[in-house]
């Protein structure tokens, strides 16, 4: 590994970046879970869940834009989502119909 290497992992997993990746992932992650059990719970329609949860994924395709601070950090979000959101769900969760 290149000192360059070794100075930009050092450099992005400085504890204040990953915890403000991490604060990032939860946030959407916690939106779209929690539309799930309100659809779950019947407190919600199929189409309001659909609406709002299409509303996150407009949220991570946003975060993936050039000129955004963790834009790197949104695309693979978007591009591993089954290992960012669809493994952290519950196994009723994670089991589509």
């Amino acid at each position: 590994m290149s000192l360059t290497n070794l100075y930009l992992y050092g450099a992005l997993h400085r504890p204040e970046l990953v915890v403000e990746r991490l604060g990032i992932l939860n946030k959407l992650f916690d939106a779209i879970q929690k539309k799930l059990r309100d659809l779950e719970a019947r407190i919600i329609t199929i189409d309001q869940a659909r609406h709002a949860i299409k509303r996150r994924f407009e949220e991570l395709l946003f975060l993936q834009k050039p000129e955004n601070q963790y834009s790197r950090f949104g695309y693979f979000m978007f591009s591993k989502f089954e290992q960012f959101f669809a493994n952290r769900f519950p196994a009723k969760q994670g089991e589509a119909e």
